[in-house]
């Protein structure tokens, strides 16, 4: 008796499981025009379930495919080496200076994916940033954790970036290895949660031919190891094939400059083929022509 009851009671609720797919298939269906069955046919619940599952399958699939297929993207424009040499040689030959002069410094963006996290939900990319085209004046280094959100509850479906900080020991390595990546050995104590910057995610969109990223809030305050003291800071970036454009400005909490492009002018940042060129401002006069810049 309890085998037959079990089995009734399976019965039932595959016939429930199946009309509550029907009816959620339905009201899907219903809201995106389209409609099963047709004048003089009668589809039974059971029949509905069935395509019930091959819609929603394809419907899940293609939008999973979407996603990766965007990922994907994102991943081979974030990578290689930035300049914005080409703006910063338009501004000096305005008489626009970096900083309180209006202008920007001269700077280098070198990414370079790190060989950990495959097949994992994430991708880990090293950020390098330094001036005046040359390797050994790094300002900053950062490790970007990425992955895809759905249904953020402000982005919508994004790619979610967590920033991270250098162990002291990595930037050790990584300066004697001239920067490069691939000699270092990475893992998941380099994302660990102590070394992640809170509040400072960037969240990535895909807009038209380029992605665009945002921090959740308008601003946050950070607390500047260097600077000994709280950096209000504000960023929105943009990621193309051609070009990276980061509008990356802080203040302090009585409102004094502390870095970025006093007019909010993103850094302007172009892809190129190389990792070092001459100091565009040279002893601090500008010497423009003497850069050997070339886009490619």
């Amino acid at each position: 008796c309890d085998a037959v009851g079990e089995s009734s009671q399976s019965v039932a609720s595959e016939h429930l499981s199946e009309m509550l797919l029907a009816v959620m298939v339905l009201a899907f269906t219903a809201a995106s025009g389209y409609a099963f069955g047709g004048a003089g046919v009668c589809v039974t619940p059971r029949m509905h379930a069935v395509s019930s599952r091959t819609a929603l399958l394809s419907v899940v699939t293609s939008y999973a495919a979407e996603q990766t297929t965007s990922f994907t993207e994102f991943l081979n424009c974030f990578h290689g080496h930035f300049d914005n040499v080409a703006q910063v040689v338009s501004e000096r030959e305005m008489g626009l200076t970096p900083r309180e002069g209006g202008g920007h410094e001269h700077i280098h963006c070198h990414l370079q994916s790190l060989p950990f996290g495959s097949g994992e939900p994430c991708k880990v990319v090293l950020a390098n940033y330094y001036f005046n085209g040359q390797p050994e004046s790094i300002f900053r280094t950062r490790l970007y954790s990425m992955r895809v959100q759905t249904a953020d509850r402000d982005f919508g479906d994004c790619i979610e970036m967590q920033i991270y900080r250098l162990r002291a020991e990595q930037e050790a390595l990584l300066r004697a290895a001239g920067g490069d990546a691939s000699a270092v050995q990475w893992g998941a104590a380099d994302v660990s949660p102590g070394l992640l910057i809170p509040e400072c995610e960037v969240y990535w969109s895909h807009s038209g031919d380029r992605f665009e990223g945002r921090m959740r809030a308008d601003s946050i305050t950070v607390q500047s190891p260097v600077l000994k003291k709280a950096v209000i800071v504000q960023d929105d970036v943009a990621l193309s094939e051609k070009y990276l454009w980061c509008n990356d400005r802080g203040h302090d909490t009585e409102g004094n400059y502390v870095y970025g492009n006093i007019h909010g002018v993103p850094y302007k940042m172009d892809r190129v083929q190389w990792a070092t060129c001459p100091n565009v401002d040279g002893d601090g006069s500008g010497s423009p022509s003497a850069n050997p810049y070339s886009k490619k």
